[in-house]
C-alpha cells in the first residue's frame, strides 16, 4: 500500500514539473528585442540570428545623464512626428511630461539605434546625405550632437555645440590651453582631419557664445564672425584651414 502511494506521488510530481518547464519555454520564445541600457546596444531575441556591430567610437563620451536616455516599453511608439529613410522620431509626451523616441536604420533597414529621451531630438541628413546628425538641447544656447555614417555603419562620439558641418568636417569652439579655439575635424576619425585655430574673440565662459557665425567657402576656407576680444563689436575673418602635422 505504501509503495503504491509513493508511486502516485512521484507521478504527480513529474507531471507538475513538466508543465512548469513548458510554461517557461513558451515565455522565453516570445521575448521581443530589448535595449540593453547598460551597454546601449540592441539585444536580439532568440528568433533572430542577426548581430549589430557598433563602432567603438559610439561609446566614447556617452553620458547617460547628459544624453537623457530613459527606459521604455518597446511597443510604445506614440505620435510619429518625423520620418525619413534612415530614421523615425516619435512623441511620447504624456501629462505635460516630455518624452521622445527615435530609431536609426542602416542602409539595409536594420535598427542600429533605438532610444527614448526627455529632450526632443532633431535629426538631419548631412554630407550630401551620407550621414545623419542627431542633436538635442541641454540648456540655453547649448546642445549636444553625434553623427551616424550611413555608408560605414558607424557612430561618432558626442560633441558640444557644433557650429557648422560641411565637406565631411565639423567646426566647434572650445577652451584649449587657456584660450578659445575653433576645432575643425572629421567627426568619425580625427586622424583623417583635425586642426585647432586660435581667434581673438571675447573670453566667454561658453565658447559658443563668442561666435556669431561660421560658414565654409570651400573645403579649406572658413569665414568666421566673432565678438572681438576688446568687446568693440563683431569681427569677420577669413581663415584658411591647414591640417596639423
Amino acid at each position: 500500500m505504501v509503495k503504491k502511494y509513493l508511486a502516485i506521488v512521484i507521478c504527480l510530481s513529474a507531471i507538475i514539473f513538466a508543465g512548469s518547464c513548458k510554461g517557461e519555454s513558451t515565455s522565453s520564445n516570445n521575448t521581443p528585442e530589448a535595449i540593453d541600457t547598460a551597454n546601449d546596444v540592441i539585444v536580439e531575441s532568440s528568433e533572430s540570428s542577426e548581430h549589430i556591430s557598433i563602432n567603438d567610437s559610439f561609446e566614447i563620451g556617452f553620458d547617460k545623464l547628459e544624453f537623457g536616455e530613459l527606459e521604455f516599453d518597446e511597443l510604445e511608439f506614440g505620435e510619429l512626428i518625423y520620418e525619413a529613410s534612415h530614421f523615425k522620431i516619435y512623441d511620447l509626451t504624456e501629462n505635460h511630461k516630455p518624452k521622445y523616441r527615435y530609431i536609426i536604420y542602416n542602409s539595409l533597414g536594420d535598427i542600429v539605434k533605438d532610444t527614448t529621451m526627455w529632450r526632443q531630438p532633431y535629426i538631419n541628413y548631412i554630407f550630401d546625405e551620407t550621414a545623419l546628425s542627431i542633436l538635442w538641447g541641454v540648456g540655453t544656447g547649448t546642445y549636444q550632437v553625434y553623427y551616424y555614417d550611413i555608408h560605414e555603419d558607424a557612430f561618432s562620439q558626442i560633441f558640444m555645440s557644433v557650429i557648422v558641418e560641411g565637406h565631411d568636417m565639423i567646426v566647434y569652439a572650445m577652451w584649449i590651453d587657456n584660450e578659445i579655439k575653433l576645432v575643425v575635424q572629421n567627426p568619425f576619425d580625427p586622424l583623417l582631419f583635425y586642426t585647432e585655430i586660435g581667434i581673438n574673440c571675447i573670453r566667454a565662459v561658453n565658447p559658443r557664445e563668442a561666435i556669431r557665425d561660421i560658414e565654409f567657402v570651400d573645403e579649406m576656407t572658413l569665414i568666421v564672425t566673432y565678438l572681438s576680444e576688446d568687446k568693440s563689436g563683431y569681427k569677420t575673418e577669413t581663415i584658411h584651414i591647414m591640417q596639423e602635422n
